[in-house]
């Protein structure tokens, strides 16, 4: 089995209340039993209206890609701390997907009218350079370190837990699927990998990226 042709799906649900998670890797083939398997396990909570797909959350992993999930920043953020490690540790390039909008309100005194909304968005990244599971960790930890930001460093304490790298890629309660907004540099080599697993999981759901 060559490299192109082996696909990374990560399938969430619940059984018996509690959250469950499986890795599964192989063919195009043997992976489309991957919904079948996670419909089982329908989630307590459902939102059919915003999402066609209630019963399950696919995402891919891995352990060789640099990728991110930053919760709750401006794309300037994203775009600036990216950047500043795509040159530092030479990662050849990155895209950028918007994987939620989260509206905030800011009530007045008595709590009972809101004076003022504003969003912000999360973001995933993913560069596109080959990398050792040891030069993954060390990178993360460096920016975890340097952005000082609780959400990411929760997030990657529980890869660190799992031992694989997850980024989700289709529906999940009231979050559509995550979006490409940015791209920059080569997108050839981990890029076209975790593109292609999305491609993949995609056509599962048969939803448009």
């Amino acid at each position: 089995m060559t490299t192109s042709q082996v696909r990374h799906v990560a399938v969430y649900g619940q059984k018996n209340g509690q959250a469950r998670r499986w890795e599964l890797e192989g063919t195009p083939k043997q992976l489309r039993k991957a919904l079948k398997i996670a419909v089982k396990y329908a989630p307590e909570k459902r939102f059919p209206r915003f999402n066609p797909y209630p019963n399950v959350v696919l995402g891919d992993w891995d352990n060789d890609i640099v990728k991110i999930d930053w919760d709750e920043r401006s794309i300037t953020d994203v775009k600036r701390f990216s950047f500043m490690l795509n040159n530092r540790y030479k990662l050849d390039g990155f895209i950028i997907l918007q994987s939620s909008i989260k509206t905030h309100k800011i009530w007045d005194e008595e709590h009972t009218q809101i004076v003022y909304r504003f969003k912000v968005g999360s973001f995933h990244t993913v560069f596109n350079r080959a990398i050792s599971w040891s030069n993954l960790i060390s990178i993360l930890a460096w920016l975890c370190l340097y952005v000082k930001d609780e959400g990411l460093s929760k997030w990657f304490y529980m890869q660190l837990i799992k031992g694989t790298f997850t980024l989700r890629h289709c529906f999940k309660k009231r979050k559509s699927i995550p979006k490409i907004v940015f791209r920059y540099g080569n997108q050839n080599g981990q890029i076209a990998e975790f593109l292609a697993n999305r491609k993949f999981i995609l056509d599962i759901l048969r939803v448009k990226p």
